[in-house]
């Protein structure tokens, strides 16, 4: 079984984060989780399944320009990236098996006997006596 891994970024700052990845913009909003494809968590906010905290924090510090002298010196930095809340949002891709390859298949009609014939043919259809 493949698990799947996304992540939930829940921006808690009074400000929005606007970023892209790829050409898809996403907007961090004050309050609302936001649900990011595990390449673009990795872009963004150099975030991985397992990855230390404090490692996430200085690549955002620095993608976001927190990490400038007086930002680091009156501590919000440190404060900005407090309100960040990251939660990772797993998924597991299983095969899905279709009901009718469970099911039994039809049984086999019987053949014919000599002197039987099969169904009628569709009015206008050919057969091959007609051809």
């Amino acid at each position: 079984m493949t698990e799947y891994v996304n992540l939930k970024v829940t921006n808690k700052n009074d400000f929005t984060i606007h970023d892209r990845f790829d050409g898809v913009p996403y907007d961090f909003e004050p309050g609302k989780p936001l649900v990011i494809p595990a390449d673009a968590a990795q872009h963004i906010l150099g975030w991985l399944p397992g990855i230390e905290t404090e490692a996430v924090r200085k690549y955002v510090e620095k993608r976001w320009g927190w990490n400038t002298p007086e930002m680091q010196a009156n501590g919000n930095a440190k404060k900005f990236f407090a309100n960040l809340e990251f939660a990772p949002v797993r998924y597991r891709l299983i095969e899905v098996v279709e009901s009718e390859e469970v099911a039994d298949p039809p049984a086999e009609a019987p053949p014919l006997a000599e002197n039987e014939r099969g169904p009628k043919p569709a009015k206008g259809a050919r057969t091959s006596a007609a051809a």
